[in-house]
């Protein structure tokens, strides 16, 4: 589970600036920073049952938006 939190908080640099790029959706995106950090921090702990399918659906529906 530790690599699994290292790559979830690998990912916040890039959804921070994609915030700043797409103003539409800053607020989502640069949301996301503190969930990322509880979801980190209970897989570094040995919890299993945290997802990340709330966050990834959250971004699905920003770039779907996008996609239009």
């Amino acid at each position: 589970m530790v690599e699994a939190a290292e790559l979830v908080l690998s990912t916040k640099g890039a959804i921070w600036k994609a915030g700043d790029t797409f103003s539409d959706h800053k607020g989502t995106l640069h949301g996301m920073m503190g969930p990322i950090d509880v979801l980190a921090a209970r897989w570094n702990g040995g919890d299993k049952e945290g997802s990340a399918n709330d966050l990834i659906s959250q971004i699905d529906d920003i770039t779907n938006q996008l996609g239009k």
